[in-house]
Parts: C-alpha cells; structure tokens; sequence
C-alpha cells in the first residue's frame, strides 16, 4: 500500500475557493481559518473540522501541525501598501508566513512543505507581487531539513474569489 502523505497535510490558506476545490479530493481537517462565522458553510461537510486560529502565530501553527505529515500554503495577497522592495501586507503574507510555517514544520517534525508561489516570481521583477513571491520561495527553503516544493501556478480564479 502506498502511503499518501497528503492525508494528514495542514492546509493554510485565506481563499475560501481553494477549499472548495481541493477539500473533496485530498484534505482532512483542521481548516484553519481567521474568521470562522466567514466559513460556516464549511462545517456542514462531513468531516471538515473548522478552527479559529491566527495562522501567523508560531505556537499556533506548531498545534495545528502536530501529528502531521506535511503543510501546504495556499496564502497570497494581490493588493498592498507601497514599499521597497515591497509593502509590508506583502511582506506578512509572503515572506513571514512562509517562514513561520517552515520554522514551525521543523520544530513539530513535519518533513514536507507545499508552498503556492506565482508565475514569475522575481526579485527583480516589474511588482511587489513579484518580489515577494520570490522572497517567499527563500523562506520556503530556510529549512534544508524541511522537504519544500514550490509551485507556480498562474493568477487563480474560481467561485467565490475577491479581487
């Protein structure tokens, strides 16, 4: 029997449309999410087990990856306040969090780390997007003893996105 890692994977993600699409095929709970009454329709899925949690918090993620096989983060923003190399909204979500989620993979033992980054990821690039994604996919390898792989998709698109 093959062993699927992805069965006891931690989803992080603020996009309600990845849940949608990937939770039917490949994820187990916990659903971490900011504002929970904001996913209420989640928790009428069997199965799917909703928590409240501050994913930018290292003792938070270090308990939801607990017992877990791998991480996969699905958080991005397309919009933020100016900056150099870019704004700090960018910084928290593509740049922090990465790395907080890889710190706290190593710490809990989780060997595997999915990170989304995007298509032209750069630190030279033309955006701030750009720039942090490619900062982003540094802190995904900030811990050699954490397996990462870094994808990148296109812009994503599906119901229920706010751009």
């Amino acid at each position: 029997m093959i062993r699927k890692w992805w069965y006891s994977a931690v989803p992080v993600s603020s996009a309600a449309t990845w849940w949608r699409c990937w939770r039917r095929r490949v994820f187990p709970p916990p659903v971490p999410t900011r504002h929970e009454a904001r996913v209420r329709h989640l928790t009428m899925l069997p199965g799917v087990d909703v928590v409240e949690a501050d994913i930018h918090d290292g003792a938070t993620l270090r308990t939801l990856l607990a017992g877990r096989t791998a991480a996969i983060n699905l958080v991005g923003v397309l919009h933020g306040g100016r900056g150099q190399p870019y704004g700090a909204e960018f910084r928290r979500a593509h740049v922090d969090l990465p790395r907080r989620i890889v710190d706290a993979c190593f710490a809990a033992g989780v060997p595997r780390y999915l990170h989304m980054s995007a298509l032209g990821a750069n630190a030279q690039g033309p955006s701030m997007y750009a720039r942090s994604k490619a900062d982003g996919e540094l802190a995904a390898r900030s811990r050699p003893e954490v397996a990462a792989t870094i994808f990148r998709p296109s812009v994503v698109f599906g119901p229920g996105t706010i751009s």
